[in-house]
């Protein structure tokens, strides 16, 4: 029998390099525009370690940590590489802009208005997430972060698990994070 768990635990950083990480960036951005880029060695529990990333792009170019897209659409794939550990990021190069919105209750959302001093609950959903990347999103409108609270991981709903804590993983939870639905 497999025991299956999950742990939400920072655990210690060993400082010996396990790998490269380098987040998605953008899934996709416009011909002849930017994205600065973030990539960072990680040690064999994931910790983020100093130290230099070589990037590199099969198009467009990078300088000092800022990919520059073609100016013809296409797939662009960035390599960052340290201490012989290598990541790979597929970016999709667009002639046109697609729609970005936010959805309340099933409406997109094109303003939120907030007087000083006001504040407001959000419900974010990310894919990937990068270091501080909602609070750089809020941060971005003009929005100050009071709090975050992680919700989900996945499929997982992490419920009322304390930071350090571990559960078994139920058979559904596991089915679905193997794909076989829940």
């Amino acid at each position: 029998m497999t025991n299956h768990i999950l742990l939400l635990a920072p655990g210690e950083r060993t400082g010996v390099q396990g790998g490269v990480y380098l987040p998605a960036g953008a899934p996709a951005v416009m011909t002849g525009h930017t994205v600065e880029l973030a990539a960072n060695r990680t040690d064999t529990r994931y910790f983020p370690m100093g130290g230099e990333v070589l990037l590199e792009a099969s198009g467009g170019e990078i300088v000092g940590g800022v990919f520059t897209a073609p100016e013809e659409s296409g797939r662009v794939t960035i390599t960052a590489s340290a201490g012989g550990f290598s990541a790979r990021r597929e970016v999709l190069v667009v002639d046109e802009p697609d729609q970005l919105f936010v959805q309340r209750g099933g409406s997109a959302v094109t303003s939120l208005t907030l007087t000083p001093g006001e504040t407001a609950e959000l419900s974010v959903t990310i894919h990937e997430g990068k270091n501080r990347q909602v609070r750089r999103m809020c941060a971005a409108c003009g929005l100050e972060v009071e709090r975050l609270r992680r919700v989900r991981e996945h499929t997982l709903s992490l419920g009322d698990l304390p930071p350090g804590k571990w559960r078994r993983l139920t058979e559904e939870e596991l089915r679905a994070l193997e794909g076989g639905g829940g």
